[in-house]
């Protein structure tokens, strides 16, 4: 894969800073439920209550029959009639909980479909493992009659029965009851110049939620939107996996202002910014919080000429350009030490790997799966050929905690024990050298519990030295395994 990513602030220092652009109201037209009271289908129901109106009828408080169910075998799916084509650019589901039934019964796996004829229905939004009441999708805005619920795993504790309380589309992205700081439209403006490599480019933004806020340029934007409505929720759902993954604090910093609290999930309070191109600027690059230029935004921008839903390759750069900001932004400290050994990047390979295998997306884990376990690199330096994926992170993959458990307690351990300094005039900290081989290994075998140079040795090679190792371990006592 072609590669143009600038993980780093040394690396982009060449951008300039460029207004945000000023903060718009909400359109109007996010406000007004459009499946309110619309004709409804879906699965066979629980019982004689429990119909597809329910789920249409604007309630959730008229207690446990105040609701659609359906406890068919396979998947189940609810169905709203618009009753003529509509634009459509978000929707809201209220599970179980919202309802007052129990936590484990909200909804877990399913896709927001749409559909112009009710035959030929688009995948739109896709979540996987939910557990929240209530959840806000949003998606590139197009024309849809038909918009489906499909459910894939109705709850978390193996009970058959779907339960969704009500089921709301909107215009545009869906309103929240009361808009949490970092909203969409408070932190993300219509239109926005791409600051990315200073590639100058006017973007509009076509979709945008609490977490992320997608920009497309003119090229893009004039493509089919059937192709492209798929972008918007793929990138929520890698940016917010990415957080819930590796976004928890080990170390809490109070610094001064304007940025407040140091270490909260690397991808609060504002919403990432991505942006994309059609047919040029190939490839991704990063910005992140603690980067000036960006207007400290975390950013990702993409470039490719097959805007489809089945290329494989642009969801890997998608994922990877999220993965960079993991390891420069997260722990509340700038800056990859491990940049040195790894570069751009085997820690990459376990991030995409992970979140494929993490959430479901069992044709990408194998696609890269196959990509990756074939990969060598001459890294750390001095290696040869060193096979990175199939005998180093792909066996911690395996051995030490599935979901990125064992890199979180890495990016843990960096953040308590590796030098740091501040940077920004004190707004955050910054680590202030890169690490060697052998200190990257004493790092991760304190991650994983147990020693790992033999492993080391094996997996990079003359690229591996016992003696930096043996030095790590004095320079970091505090590390342990």
């Amino acid at each position: 894969m072609a590669r143009r990513s600038v993980p780093l602030s040394a690396a982009v220092a060449v951008a300039t800073v460029v207004a945000l652009g000023a903060v718009t109201a909400r359109p109007a037209g996010a406000a007004t439920n459009l499946a309110l009271n619309r004709p409804a289908t879906g699965s066979a129901s629980c019982n004689g209550d429990e119909v597809p109106a329910k789920a249409v009828n604007g309630s959730v408080t008229g207690g446990n029959s105040d609701k659609w169910c359906s406890q068919v075998d396979g998947t189940k799916v609810l169905s709203v009639d618009l009753g003529t084509n509509r634009t459509v650019g978000g929707v809201v589901v209220r599970h179980a909980s919202a309802g007052g039934e129990a936590t484990e019964w909200n909804t877990r796996d399913f896709a927001v479909q749409v559909s112009t004829n009710g035959t030929t229905f688009t995948t739109v939004a896709s979540t996987a493992g939910n557990t929240d009441g209530v959840t806000r999708h949003a998606f590139t805005q197009q024309p849809a009659r038909y918009v489906r619920l499909s459910i894939t795993t109705p709850t978390s504790d193996g009970d058959a029965a779907a339960r969704v309380y009500e089921f709301e589309v909107y215009e545009t992205a869906p309103p929240g009851e009361e808009p949490p700081p970092g909203d969409c439209h408070a932190d993300a403006p219509p239109t926005v110049t791409d600051y990315i490599s200073d590639h100058r480019v006017t973007m509009t933004r076509v979709a945008c939620n609490a977490d992320v806020a997608v920009y497309f340029d003119d090229a893009l934007r004039a493509l089919p939107s059937a192709g492209t409505a798929w972008v918007a929720p793929f990138i929520t759902d890698v940016f917010r996996h990415h957080k819930a993954t590796y976004g928890s604090c080990a170390v809490a910093r109070d610094l001064p202002a304007p940025i407040g609290p140091n270490c909260v999930r690397y991808g609060e309070p504002k919403p990432l910014m991505a942006f994309f191109h059609q047919g040029r600027f190939f490839g991704g690059t990063v910005a992140n919080r603690f980067d000036g230029f960006s207007g400290f935004r975390n950013t990702i921008d993409a470039g490719d000429d097959g805007w489809r839903e089945d290329n494989g390759t642009l969801h890997d750069v998608i994922t990877h350009e999220s993965c960079h900001i993991v390891e420069g932004a997260s722990q509340g400290v700038h800056e990859s030490p491990a940049f040195e050994v790894w570069g751009d990047s085997k820690w990459a390979e376990f991030c995409v790997y992970d979140y494929y295998a993490s959430t479901g997306r069992t044709a990408d884990a194998q696609r890269a799966y196959n990509e990756f376990i074939a990969n060598r690199d001459d890294m750390p330096d001095g290696a040869r050929s060193a096979a990175w994926f199939r005998d180093w992170f792909y066996p911690l993959w395996e051995e030490s905690g599935r979901n990125g458990a064992v890199m979180q307690r890495f990016f843990e351990l960096l953040s308590r024990y590796f030098p740091k300094e501040p940077e920004n005039g004190g707004r955050n900290l910054i680590y202030s050298r890169r690490m060697n081989a052998g200190e990257f290994v004493h790092f991760v075998s304190g991650a994983a519990g147990r020693d790992l140079s033999g492993r080391a040795a094996q997996a990079f090679n003359s690229g591996f030295s016992r003696a930096q190792f043996e030095q790590a371990r004095r320079d970091f006592p505090a590390i342990t395994y």
